[in-house]
C-alpha cells in the first residue's frame, strides 16, 4: 500500500523545517503560509518518531478550528496529482472529536496530536509532550509560553507506541525532545 503526505514547501520554510534547535518560529506575512507550515512540521515530527505526544494550540477554539485543525487536515487528506488511488494519512489515523472540534488525532505509528485552546494554558500543565507547537503566538501571553515549555518533557512513547513495540533510547531523549 502507498500513503501519501503530499506537501511541497515555500522556499522560504526550508530553514524551518530543516533547524534542528529546541525553539523555532515562522515568521512572515498574512498568507505566507506560516500555518501550513506549522502543521506539516508537527506531522513530520509525528511519522518521523514513533510514539511522540504533540499539542498543537491557538489562543482560542474557534481559531484553532477554523485555521490550524482545517490546514492540518487538508495536509492529511492529500492525494498526489498523479495517483489518485494512494491511501491518505487521514484514511490511516484516527481522529477524535469533542465540542465541534478535533480534539486529538491517533497517526498509526501510536503518536499523537492534541489540539488545544490556550485560553487558560494552566489546564495543561499535566501534559508530558515532545513538541509544542504555537500557532499565531502573538496572541498569547509571555506566562502561558513559558509554561508549555515545561511540559516538555515526554520520555517514553504513548501507550499506543509500546503495545506496538515502539522503543526509545534512553540515551537519545534528549534530541528527541
Amino acid at each position: 500500500m502507498e500513503v501519501a503526505f503530499v506537501y511541497d514547501p515555500f522556499p522560504v520554510h526550508l530553514p524551518f523545517h530543516m533547524t534542528k534547535v529546541r525553539e523555532k518560529a515562522a515568521i512572515g506575512a498574512v498568507g505566507s503560509g506560516k500555518t501550513l507550515a506549522l502543521c506539516a512540521d508537527a506531522i513530520g515530527l509525528a511519522l518521523n518518531q514513533p510514539g511522540s505526544r504533540i499539542m498543537i494550540a491557538r489562543q482560542t477554539t474557534p481559531a484553532l478550528r477554523d485555521t490550524t485543525e482545517t490546514e492540518f487536515v487538508n495536509l492529511l487528506t492529500q492525494r498526489p496529482v498523479d495517483n489518485d488511488t494512494a491511501t491518505t494519512l487521514w484514511e490511516l489515523c484516527e481522529p477524535k472529536r469533542m465540542a465541534g472540534h478535533i480534539d486529538r488525532i491517533y497517526f498509526p505509528n501510536g503518536s499523537e496530536v492534541l489540539f488545544r485552546s490556550l485560553v487558560d494554558w494552566r489546564k495543561h500543565m499535566s501534559l508530558n509532550l515532545a513538541a509544542v507547537y504555537i500557532d499565531e503566538a502573538s496572541e498569547i501571553e509571555y506566562d502561558a509560553y513559558n509554561g508549555l515549555k515545561t511540559r516538555l518533557r515526554q520520555q517514553q512513547p504513548t501507550p499506543m507506541a509500546r503495545e506496538q513495540g515502539v522503543k526509545w533510547d534512553k540515551s537519545n531523549i534528549r534530541q528527541l525532545i
